[in-house]
């Protein structure tokens, strides 16, 4: 013999839960909930000696440079990229918003680069999107130049 049970799916056999909860003013309770809500903006960069990443701010030296300046993003992280193509067989070291005299930068930057690397690097300039492209993965050479510089 199967026993079997009817089911009902009618709104009158189930009952909703009932939370019971209170609604409150006090400051020294919301600051817990306020731990819990994200971000809204990203927070100033607070000032220290050396970071455990090894990250660091961008100098005055760097904001004050007299020919060109490179731009952080939103995050304080500098616009250095490495760009994969033909399923990883070419990269391109790409850097982004450099604002002032780019031809000037992409000669002192191409300039260190080969002579760290030992060898004659391919480069694209792309003014209209303040880009510089470089053949091949120098994104930790171009870094360590820019953190040089203060940028």
């Amino acid at each position: 013999m199967v026993a079997s049970r009817a089911c009902s799916n009618s709104v009158e056999d189930s009952k909703p839960e009932v939370y019971k909860f209170r609604i409150t003013q006090d400051p020294e309770e919301w600051k817990y909930v306020e731990r819990l809500m994200p971000i809204r903006l990203v927070p100033k960069v607070t000032k220290k000696d050396s970071y455990p990443s090894g990250w660091r701010p961008q100098t005055e030296e760097g904001k004050n440079h007299p020919d060109y300046f490179v731009e952080r993003s939103k995050n304080h992280m500098l616009p250095v990229h490495l760009d994969q193509y033909m399923r990883g067989q070419v990269k391109v070291t790409k850097i982004k918003r450099i604002r002032g005299d780019i031809w000037k930068f992409h000669d002192e930057l191409k300039e260190h680069l080969e002579t760290t690397e030992g060898k004659i690097i391919n480069s694209q300039v792309i003014e209209g999107n303040c880009v510089i492209k470089f053949k091949g993965d120098h994104v930790y050479y171009c870094e360590q130049w820019l953190l040089s510089k203060g940028f």
